[in-house]
C-alpha cells in the first residue's frame, strides 16, 4: 500500500512539470509542439458494502484507486524565417475546450512588430523601472 501511495505521489509531481517539446524544421519553417498535464491520483480503503452498512444508498462500486488527468494543455509554436511567429495553446479541462493563447506576430523590423490575437502581455525591463 505504501508503494502505491509513493507511486501516486510521484506521478502527481511529475505531471505538473512541462512536457518536453518536439521540434520539426523544414526549410524556413519551424514548428515546436509541447504541453502540460495536471494529474490527480487518489486512493481509498472504503468499500461499497461499508457505506451500505452505514445507511447510505447503494451506488456503483468504489474503485480502490483512481488516476485522472484534470487538465491538459497542448501548445504549438510557429516560426517562419524569423519574421513570422505564432502560438496556439488549447486547454482541455472539466469537459470543456478553451483557447488560451492564439496569436501571430509579424516582425517586419526589430523596432516595429505587429502582433494580433489573444496573448499574454509581453514583460520587459520597462515595467520594472
Amino acid at each position: 500500500m505504501k508503494r502505491l501511495l509513493l507511486l501516486g505521489a510521484l506521478l502527481t509531481t511529475v505531471g505538473r512539470s512541462p512536457l518536453a517539446g518536439q521540434v520539426i524544421e523544414a526549410g524556413g519553417l519551424k514548428l515546436k509542439f509541447g504541453g502540460r498535464a495536471q494529474t490527480q491520483f487518489s486512493t481509498t480503503n472504503v468499500s461499497a458494502q461499508e457505506l451500505i452498512d452505514e445507511g447510505f444508498p447503494q451506488s456503483s462500486p468504489i474503485p480502490a484507486f483512481n488516476f485522472e488527468i484534470r487538465r491538459l494543455r497542448v501548445a504549438t509554436e510557429l516560426e517562419f524565417q524569423k519574421w513570422l511567429t505564432g502560438k496556439i495553446e488549447m486547454e482541455f479541462a472539466m469537459a470543456q475546450v478553451h483557447m488560451r493563447e492564439v496569436w501571430m506576430n509579424l516582425g517586419i523590423f526589430p523596432e516595429f512588430q505587429l502582433r494580433f490575437g489573444q496573448f499574454k502581455k509581453p514583460f520587459s525591463l520597462l515595467q520594472l523601472t
